[in-house]
């Protein structure tokens, strides 16, 4: 049957970065809201989320933050960004500027000199100062979530210690001393967008315990919601009959990745066009990311090694292995996803893009 399409009703929000809490661009991927809902509330907790970039990592942290809030939790969010290069040098430093930036996010008085003794190590003067001052203060649980926790991965010796040390605060609240009711009041969230290529122990990785969410691309029908909700469509309930063609044709180039997706609905809603429009070229969905694919070739031919890998990649007609140096950095940059099979381009949106690209490159 015939049908109108809306014109633009949404008031718009940049695709970029993480969705402001109660936006109506969130699209649920149940049931993990619900399971990471749950475990936040378990003494102890921990929750690992992991996805290649712009995925909707850091969407689903503050959603569980903003959850922990409404249940009188305190929240801290730990970029490992927003540490300075030279903190990687020693793990003391790293450490102690962790310490203090948690107690200042918490609004309490830096008492670090008072519990740090040079004598015992970084983890063990970090734990010393979380059980006998931070923790203990509390008068409700706190949830800290350290995202971008990958930014460690790069430097091995300080990721086994710091990685061990997370590992070691899960395992307190577990220990059933005196102690362990202090720890339960900690729950941890651990956000990465790559693979942990750092040989850890099965008792030092902070990854094979707690919830582990891999967060998945978007299913056609939450493609779907997401296009009624920038008033594409006309309602969730007609995508079997009607909208498949439309949406297939768009999840043929970029997949199920929620940023893509959302860029492209951005642009269409700001420029008052159907959705049916992508199904004229695929050069359209190609010119919506034209700048965003331009910035991710000038950074990959930084790195004339990656470039090399990137090639193999894109043009083999079936997945491939990779040494786990580059596998990481190309998914640093989103360029790659991996399954059981090995590693392809995220999307044909950029196995054509950069074929193109690489072609002329020996």
């Amino acid at each position: 049957p015939n049908r109108t399409l809306y014109k633009p009703k949404a008031i718009l929000e940049l695709p970029a970065g993480p969705i402001s809490i109660g936006s109506n661009f969130y699209i649920q991927r149940e049931p993990i809201e619900t399971h990471c809902y749950e475990t936040v509330m378990q003494p102890g907790a921990l929750i690992r989320i992991k996805a290649p970039r712009q995925m909707g990592k850091t969407s689903l942290m503050a959603k569980i933050l903003h959850h922990a809030q409404a249940q009188g939790y305190q929240t801290v969010v730990m970029s490992m960004r927003q540490a300075n290069l030279s903190l990687f040098e020693n793990p003391n430093r790293l450490l102690s500027w962790f310490c203090s930036d948690v107690t200042y996010r918490l609004g309490q008085p830096d008492q670090l000199k008072e519990h740090w003794d040079d004598i015992f190590g970084g983890n063990s003067n970090s734990t010393r100062y979380f059980e006998r001052y931070l923790l203990s203060e509390l008068k409700s649980p706190l949830v800290l979530a350290i995202d971008d926790a990958d930014v460690v991965f790069r430097y091995p010796e300080i990721a086994t210690d710091f990685l061990g040390l997370l590992r070691s605060w899960y395992e307190k609240a577990r220990y059933g001393v005196n102690n362990s009711e202090i720890w339960q009041r900690l729950r941890l969230i651990i956000v990465h967008s790559t693979e942990v290529y750092i040989p850890l122990t099965a008792r030092q990785s902070p990854f094979n315990v707690g919830l582990s969410i891999d967060l998945p691309e978007f299913t056609p029908a939450q493609v779907n919601e997401l296009a009624c909700r920038y008033s594409l469509i006309e309602s969730s309930h007609t995508w079997k009959e009607e909208s498949p063609n439309y949406i297939s044709i768009l999840m043929e180039q970029v997949g199920g990745n929620p940023y893509l997706i959302k860029r492209t609905f951005h642009y269409l809603s700001q420029n008052n066009l159907a959705l049916e429009q992508l199904f004229n070229s695929n050069a359209i969905i190609t010119n919506i990311h034209q700048e965003m694919l331009h910035q991710k070739w000038h950074t990959l031919q930084q790195y004339p090694r990656l470039v090399q890998a990137y090639k193999k990649i894109v043009t083999s007609p079936h997945p491939i292995q990779l040494d786990p140096k580059l596998r990481f950095e190309l998914q640093s940059l989103g360029l790659i996803k991996m399954d059981e099979y090995g590693i392809s381009p995220s999307c044909q949106l950029y196995a054509n893009y950069f074929s193109n690209h690489l072609s002329s490159i020996n």
